[in-house]
């Protein structure tokens, strides 16, 4: 399986990396977030720019300058994807395009990138930039049977995702394995390349430590405020993972 290389973070090789997602409305608490990202145990950090209500490209510069050497993701999602944006497919692409002058890595829904018409040539321009591309998928109502998220992780690497994502939301323990159950598949052959899956809630939270074991290449955890239900703190996920990892 290829790995990809973020900057000094290789995805795909080794540990299981941690990234930070960056939460702020504005400068003013964008500033004060900076100053929980230090930790060395936070090996990426995510601009979740949804939630910013100023300008972004001068955030992310900030972020550029506090992130130092580590790798910076841009995420923006709007309402219907778990987020807090309200922007049309245009505006969307509007903003990923900006982005990828100033993020290492960026995050592209995939119903979005299904929807158009030149998805793939918008992915080819992406990575074009220098930009690696994150294929998302986030199903905040329930976990699909395990076939189908190994079906849309296979589909994100024939597209050319850089890395493929599956978030999908638990209401039983048996949705919990069937997430799982479909990692390992795809750890056990079916992926070329690094991909990251994980089950959202207090249900879920097994799933964020379980990468060694499942084959996902990163987890989340906070340092401020968390970004998606079931996030756990970096100093206690750090914890766990050198526990769990051999």
């Amino acid at each position: 399986m290829k790995t990809v290389k973020v900057r000094n973070v290789v995805l795909g090789e080794g540990k299981v990396k941690i990234c930070a997602p960056v939460v702020a409305r504005d400068a003013a608490q964008l500033l004060e977030a900076v100053k929980l990202i230090s930790s060395p145990e936070i090996d990426l950090l995510e601009f979740r720019a949804d939630f910013y209500r100023e300008s972004r490209v001068s955030a992310m510069r900030i972020l550029r300058t506090a992130a130092g050497g580590r790798p910076l993701l841009f995420t923006i999602r709007t309402k219907a994807e778990g987020g807090e944006a309200d922007l049309s497919d245009e505006a969307y692409r509007e903003q990923i395009l900006e982005a990828a002058g100033e993020a290492d890595l960026v995050d592209l829904e995939y119903a979005r990138f299904k929807r158009m018409e030149d998805g793939k040539d918008f992915l080819r321009r992406l990575q074009e930039s220098g930009t690696g591309v994150i294929g998302s998928f986030h199903d905040f109502q329930a976990t699909p049977p395990a076939e189908e998220i190994t079906a849309k992780l296979c589909a994100m690497q024939e597209a050319g995702f850089d890395i493929g994502k599956i978030a999908v939301m638990p209401a039983s323990e048996e949705d919990v394995l069937r997430l799982m159950t479909a990692s390992v598949r795809m750890k056990e052959g079916l992926a070329d390349r690094p991909y990251i899956t994980m089950s959202m809630g207090k249900k879920g939270l097994l799933t964020r430590c379980a990468g060694a074991f499942t084959g996902s290449c990163l987890t989340f955890g906070t340092a401020g405020s968390s970004s998606a239900p079931g996030q756990i703190p970096v100093p206690d996920l750090k914890k766990i993972l050198d526990i769990l990892e051999p």
